[in-house]
Formats: C-alpha cells, sequence, structure tokens
C-alpha cells in the first residue's frame, strides 16, 4: 500500500512539473511565433464544445501516455511530466480560460 501511494505521489510531482515546464515552452513559443495563437483558436473553433468530447480527449491522453511510457521505458515521473504536458497543451488548445495568464487575461485590483 505504501508503494503505490509513493507511485501516486510521484506522478502527480511529475504532472505538476511537466505543466510548469509545457506553460514556459507554450509561451515561449507563442512570443515567437505569434500566428501559433492563431492555430490553436482555429483548432477550438472547429472542435466540438461538449464534456463528452472532452473527456474522451482526456482518455486519449492517458492512453498516448501510457504507449509513450512504455515505449520508452520511462518511470513514474517521466509519465508524470508526459500527463502534464499534453493535459497542459489541451487546456490551452480547448480552454481559454485555463491557458497561460496573460496580461489580458490577469485582472487588476
Amino acid at each position: 500500500m505504501k508503494e503505490i501511494l509513493y507511485d501516486i505521489l510521484y506522478i502527480t510531482l511529475g504532472s505538476a512539473g511537466g505543466a510548469l515546464l509545457s506553460c514556459l515552452m507554450l509561451t515561449v513559443l507563442k512570443q515567437l511565433i505569434p500566428r501559433l495563437d492563431d492555430l490553436f483558436k482555429k483548432i477550438d473553433q472547429k472542435t466540438p464544445k461538449t464534456k463528452v468530447f472532452r473527456g474522451s480527449l482526456f482518455i486519449g491522453i492517458i492512453f498516448t501516455a501510457t504507449i509513450v511510457k512504455d515505449f520508452f521505458a520511462l518511470g513514474y515521473i517521466g509519465f508524470g511530466l508526459i500527463i502534464g504536458f499534453f493535459v497542459y497543451l489541451k487546456d490551452d488548445i480547448f480552454d481559454s480560460t485555463n491557458g497561460p495568464a496573460t496580461k489580458s487575461k490577469i485582472k487588476r485590483a
């Protein structure tokens, strides 16, 4: 039981790290390539806005991350990094409210 909790902790830490790295990478890429944000908006406009689609996309992310983990024989932290990267990418593309905090999204008090 103790090993399972450690494994879950490693995956959680890896996911947080993967999301942080993805945030930094995508912020820099969007500054270097301004058309990248337009591409994300086009993808978001062409996909359905249903919860079923978003849920199935999350299941696809887990499935893809598992395949990559097994192919490269990664540990749990690497698995978490992959999940964090894909989940953040999904949030940045499809959920405009969950993307990186840009100046236009930050509300000044």
